[in-house]
């Protein structure tokens, strides 16, 4: 798919194969689009190219996959509406410290078995649910660094006892 119509770029990952057990994705993609990698069961490892351009993962990008851990691209500035909604195995996200990411939308790692997440420091905003039903998540830091966020107990809702840890 193209995000400009009217471009001749390829820029966005549309569709994967539902059978599809890795990924990498090419330098040349912006975004993973919606419901690119819903349902993918086998998928367990996604990697990015070394000068990945990748700025969003739209709304169910990841859904139900078997993906156990994750690495974000430093240039992602915003995970989408329910993007690793219901990934199982998923149990480690890692957002580089020269990381992008600015929003991290509704249920966007809902269901997941996250046990850790380091907010990084340009997030300045975390949809509701965003850890719904993260039963193993046990700590979220906060850096130094980090701008205003708003912290709702919605955004854990559903979840165990998460300690919410800021750094000085």
């Amino acid at each position: 798919g193209k995000i400009n119509k009217n471009s001749d770029e390829y820029d966005v990952l549309v569709f994967a194969s539902r059978g599809i057990t890795n990924a990498t994705i090419p330098s040349f993609i912006k975004k993973i689009g919606e419901f690119a990698f819903n349902h993918c069961e086998n998928l367990s490892k996604i990697n990015f190219s070394k000068n990945s351009d990748v700025r969003t993962f739209e709304e169910n990008s990841f859904s139900y996959s078997s993906i156990n851990k994750f690495f974000v691209p430093s240039g992602v500035t915003r995970i989408g509406n329910s993007s690793f909604f219901a990934c199982k195995n998923l149990r480690y996200v890692r957002i580089p410290n020269d990381s992008e990411l600015q929003t991290i939308e509704f249920n966007a790692f809902a269901y997941s078995s996250i046990e850790c997440f380091e907010i990084s420091p340009h997030v300045i905003e975390i949809g509701e649910g965003a850890f719904n039903g993260c039963y193993d998540l046990q700590i979220v830091e906060i850096g130094d660094n980090s701008k205003s966020i708003a912290i709702s107990f919605m955004m854990f809702i559903n979840c165990g006892k998460v300690l919410i840890m800021i750094s000085n």
